[in-house]
């Protein structure tokens, strides 16, 4: 049986590409057949999309280098979502990949206990500044690891009333200008934010708070954080490495609730 990130990358993924390809530019009727779908996807140059939380809504995308070069947009709060396959389907290859992310997850936060709130917070897990769900891990954020699901950068918690829940992991690369792997081609897309006013950043993924007067007391002015990607461990309607940052009461209770159903299952089994 096919899981529902399956399912979600067969069915709406195609949808998808073909609106973002008309939004970035579609092929002319005419225009020669495109390659097979099984042919490798090379990696083109980078696009940054406008995130909008509402998937029914075509992203605003364009060349990186365009919209850094316009001294207005890149100076403006965004959340911006950045690929280099824009309209191009994964492979399979990148298909398996982008799934044994997701199932690597699962099991080390299993292995390591992370459900557990308290045990989180013993391996060093603290709430991020400004931030009511994402706990980042300073030693994590400071190795040299990329994408490792035994070191995530942040673990994501909700409060809920049985308490603090873990939903999913964050990871970030080693700098701010560091580009964040796409491992499951256009399915992995990694964010990052741009902020009216910069912010006290450690090597520029550790934010330790406002600029007061020109100045940071630790670390120096960011205008933008590093790239980030999630991996949800709930079913999350938009994708496990879906770029919203939040989730609703009434949608996170159901999440929990198909996820302690299907645990009660397998456990049955």
């Amino acid at each position: 049986m096919r899981s529902s990130w399956t399912a979600f990358a067969n069915r709406v993924l195609p949808i998808a590409a073909a609106a973002l390809l008309a939004a970035c530019g579609g092929r002319d009727a005419a225009a020669p057949e495109a390659p097979a779908a099984s042919a490798p996807a090379a990696p083109g140059p980078r696009y940054v999309c406008e995130y909008d939380p509402d998937p029914a809504n075509l992203p605003e995308c364009e060349l990186e280098s365009m919209y850094l070069a316009d001294p207005i947009e890149s100076s403006m709060m965004m959340m911006l979502e950045v690929t280099r396959f824009p309209a191009i389907d994964p492979t399979p290859e990148q298909k398996k990949a982008a799934e044994d992310l997701v199932r690597r997850c699962h099991a080390s936060a299993e292995q390591h206990g992370w459900h557990d709130f308290a045990k989180a917070t013993a391996d060093g897990y603290k709430l991020k500044v400004s931030d009511d769900t994402h706990y980042n891990n300073v030693e994590f954020l400071f190795d040299d690891r990329v994408l490792d699901p035994d070191r995530p950068e942040y673990l994501m918690f909700y409060d809920t009333p049985k308490g603090k829940v873990l939903t999913g992991f964050m990871f970030v690369p080693r700098s701010n200008t560091e580009e964040g792997p796409q491992i499951g081609g256009n399915l992995t897309r990694w964010h990052y934010h741009t902020w009216h006013k910069p912010i006290c950043m450690v090597k520029g993924i550790y934010d330790t708070g406002p600029v007061v007067d020109g100045t940071c007391a630790t670390g120096s002015p960011s205008a933008r954080s590093p790239e980030m990607l999630h991996v949800w461990l709930l079913d999350h309607p938009q994708g496990p490495f879906a770029t919203a940052m939040g989730l609703p009461p009434a949608l996170l209770e159901r999440l929990l609730a198909e996820r302690e159903a299907r645990s009660a299952a397998s456990a049955t089994k």
